[in-house]
């Protein structure tokens, strides 16, 4: 499924579009991976 995850940190935003195979539950899994590594990504600057 395509997943869109999107960020506001001190004014600054972002985004990313994500493209995961599987079934709904592994396509929800690898979105929850992919937004914790963007929220460690965007707070380490």
């Amino acid at each position: 499924g395509t997943v869109f995850i999107g960020w506001c940190v001190d004014g600054a935003t972002g985004s990313e579009r994500h493209r995961f195979d599987g079934d709904p539950v592994e396509v929800l899994e690898q979105a929850t991976d992919a937004a914790l590594a963007a929220v460690v990504r965007v707070l380490r600057g």
